[in-house]
């Protein structure tokens, strides 16, 4: 187990250098929240940031055996700094199982991600939802101060009411394919 206390099981892989993170829970919890062994979304991007080299972030088929499913993030209103924005810090791929099968909502609450400037991530096959800030906040669905490649994705419903409903781009670098 990892000092953070992140089950290193969850990890694919014989080692942990570019190796595959494996979301086998659609419930936005963050450390000591959720099933011991349960991987969500949050949790793997925390990890994701703390692994050497480039980390895959994917979801299990499993979760997709009914149809479309929507991840809802957790509102900022409890305080915790696990809550809101899901965050992109390091060299990693998020890759869903394509847009039409996997939403990530902000619940018309929060953003949906923001990629810090230490980051260089590559988000594939997601659709990004109901993201929304307000006051002089940009980025509803996305914020990037790093450098972020957008494929295949959707950014649909987000609202921000200053600048970047859908995504805004501030000190880093964007590229958007397909």
């Amino acid at each position: 187990e990892l000092a953070t206390g992140i089950a290193t099981s969850k990890v694919s892989g014989p080692g942990y250098n570019g190796e595959k993170i494996v979301v086998d829970a659609l419930t936005d919890f963050s450390y000591g929240v959720g099933a011991a062994d349960d991987m969500s979304l949050r949790k793997a991007l925390a990890l994701a940031d703390i692994l050497p080299g480039e980390n895959t972030v994917e979801f299990a088929p499993s979760l997709f055996a009914s149809g479309a499913q929507t991840l809802t993030l957790q509102d900022k209103s409890g305080g915790s700094v696990y809550q809101g924005a899901l965050v992109l810090g390091s060299l990693v791929t998020l890759v869903g199982p394509g847009a039409d099968l996997l939403s990530i909502s902000g619940n018309d609450q929060s953003r949906v991600l923001h990629t810090k400037s230490t980051a260089v991530a590559t988000v594939r096959d997601l659709s990004i939802v109901h993201g929304r800030v307000t006051g002089g906040n940009r980025g509803a669905g996305i914020l990037n101060d790093g450098n972020l490649t957008l494929d295949s994705d959707s950014l649909e419903n987000n609202v921000a009411l200053n600048y970047g409903g859908g995504i805004y781009s501030s000190t880093g670098n964007l590229y958007i394919s397909n």
